[in-house]
Formats: structure tokens, C-alpha cells, sequence
């Protein structure tokens, strides 16, 4: 008998919190996502729970873009590369993947949809490779929850952005979004758009297409 949605949602569900325990730390964390089967059965579950704000990602980063096929954007915390493939679908062709965990990149370099790609953890001390002042854009969704992206990563997120930049979070909750805007400190001027999952879905795309 095939699963109903809400059974397999939770199904997805424990398996995506399997990953937040805070036992692991950040380099269990890593660690845990390294694999490929697991990133495999990551993406998977992604589709499954319907956790895909991709589109309204894109819909957004490409209102407030103005050329969109040049815009150097940057995929952070990627994943196994959902955000890419909406960036792509919408007509970005410059974007960067990034992600903590070698098994998710070498994933998003089997999509087509990334120009180039970088592994490494970010904040606490730890550094992207990039220069300052590198992206037009900033996409990252889902990976401002426990033993992920830590709040401190925002200066780094600020400083390889661009002034008058676009910076576009997706959070799990909005507790999350205070604890992530308090670690930006910088007075770079760029736009730092900060939702949860609730707000992404509410948002009426019809004020943001130009392109």
C-alpha cells in the first residue's frame, strides 16, 4: 500500500532531523552528509516532503537582478543542488555551489547546473576561498539550523557579496532568522533577506518578475 503524503513527509522528516542532533557537532555533521548513498537518500526525501522553495529563490534573486545570465551568484550550503536547478530553470548561468561536504558538491557537479564548486565549513573562524566582493547574489536555504551554518558565517556571506548585493535566506524558523541577521556586522551595503518557510510560501511573485 503506497504512503499517503503526510506519511511520507514525516517519513522525510526524521530522516532530515537525523542530521540536526546535537550530539554530532559541526564535523559529525559533516561527516554524516559525506556519503554518497546518504546524499542520494537526501535528495530524495527533499522531493518527497515538497521542501522546494527553489523557484520562489530564483523568482526573487531574478527581480532584484538586473541581468541574470551574468549575475555571479553563489549557491551556499547547496546541498545536493535543489536551489541550483531553480536558478538554472529561471535562467541564471554563472552560479557557484557550495556546501560543507565533499559528497553533496561532487552531487551538484552531476546537475550541469553550477559553473564552479568549493568545500568547505563556514564561521567560527573558518573561511570561504573566495575574494571580497565576488557575488551579485547569495542564495542559501534550509542550512541555518542546528550544527549547520552557524550565525557567524554571515560575515563571511558579507563579505564576498557584492555592495548593493542580494542576499536571500531561507530559514526553518524564525527564531533562527534573529539568531543569523546578529551575526552579519558589517555595514556593507547589501540587502540581506532574511524568511522562514512560511513566508517564502506567501509571497506574491507576481511584483517580482523583470526578466
Amino acid at each position: 500500500m503506497a504512503k499517503t503524503a503526510d506519511e511520507n513527509f514525516k517519513q522525510g522528516e526524521e530522516f532530515i532531523q537525523t542530521f540536526h542532533r546535537e550530539d554530532l557537532g559541526y564535523d559529525g555533521c559533516i561527516k554524516a552528509y559525506d556519503d554518497e548513498k546518504i546524499v542520494k537518500i537526501y535528495h530524495s526525501m527533499r522531493e518527497i516532503m515538497s521542501y522546494d522553495v527553489s523557484g520562489t529563490i530564483a523568482n526573487i534573486l531574478a527581480g532584484l537582478i538586473p541581468d541574470i545570465t551574468k549575475a555571479k551568484i553563489l549557491d551556499l550550503a547547496a546541498g545536493s543542488g535543489m536551489i541550483g536547478k531553480g536558478l538554472y530553470d529561471r535562467g541564471f548561468r554563472n552560479v557557484d555551489a557550495h556546501d560543507g561536504a565533499a559528497a553533496m558538491v561532487d552531487y551538484c557537479r552531476t546537475t550541469g547546473h553550477y559553473k564552479d564548486f568549493f568545500t568547505c565549513f563556514v564561521g567560527n573562524g573558518q573561511t570561504l576561498p573566495m575574494e571580497d566582493d565576488t557575488y551579485d547574489g547569495i542564495s542559501c536555504s534550509g542550512a541555518t539550523v542546528n550544527i549547520h551554518l552557524p550565525a557567524s558565517a554571515q560575515r563571511e556571506i558579507a563579505r564576498v557579496i557584492k555592495p548593493g548585493g542580494q542576499n536571500i535566506v531561507v530559514n526553518a524558523a524564525k527564531v533562527e532568522i534573529e539568531q543569523y541577521a546578529q551575526g552579519l556586522g558589517t555595514s556593507k551595503t547589501c540587502q540581506h533577506i532574511n524568511m522562514d518557510k512560511a513566508q517564502v510560501r506567501n509571497i506574491n511573485m507576481s511584483t517580482l518578475y523583470h526578466n
